[in-house]
């Protein structure tokens, strides 16, 4: 499967993720640690058939998030970064068209954490584009297409680039998820 074509099954979905491609996270995994508050299965406040299910992976610090849309279901792993009060999930993309060649790449997303919900928050793509533009970040735009971007910057750089973010980024646009109660 290409890169277009999982960002747009799997994050079309419920994630909304970036067309943004990172060949690093924005923090070091080994410093990853699992907010219980986030473990459950969610259910979309505006579409009762979109639910959310985030597990502990078996990886320390990495969740499983599972996604299941209108029964099209489709599962990564990932684990937050938090860069000035805000977590960003980074989810992991295994790209291995190319056997001789397989490569891990990250797609970010924002999570908003309350007791009983959470939010998921797609990211301001034309920030990254502009920063890539502005030679903020090493970056270039995927082979073949105009509308992904990979970033090559390196993890330090990357967390710079998201403290920016979330001081020009206050009011994120965010699709909330209310905990499913159990039927205990």
């Amino acid at each position: 499967m290409n890169k277009k074509t999982f960002i747009l099954s799997f994050f079309s979905l419920v994630f909304l993720m970036s067309c943004v491609l990172s060949e690093n996270p924005i923090t070091s995994p080994k410093k990853a640690k699992i907010k219980d508050k986030i473990l459950g299965e969610w259910i979309s406040e505006k579409d009762h058939n979109d639910i959310i299910i985030i597990t502990k992976n078996k990886r320390k610090g990495y969740y499983h998030i599972k996604a299941n849309n209108d029964n099209d279901i489709d599962d990564t792993i990932g684990f937050l970064s938090k860069v000035r009060g805000r977590y960003f999930l980074n989810a992991e993309y295994i790209d291995d068209d190319n056997a001789n060649d397989t490569k891990t790449y990250y797609l970010f997303t924002e999570i908003l954490i309350e007791k009983m919900r959470i939010g998921i928050s797609k990211l301001d793509d034309k920030f990254f584009f502009d920063a890539a533009k502005n030679s903020l970040i090493d970056a270039k735009k995927e082979d073949g297409s105009e509308d992904i971007l990979v970033i090559k910057s390196p993890s330090k750089e990357l967390f710079k680039l998201f403290k920016n973010y979330v001081k020009t980024h206050k009011n994120p646009e965010v699709n909330w998820y209310t905990r499913k109660k159990s039927n205990k």
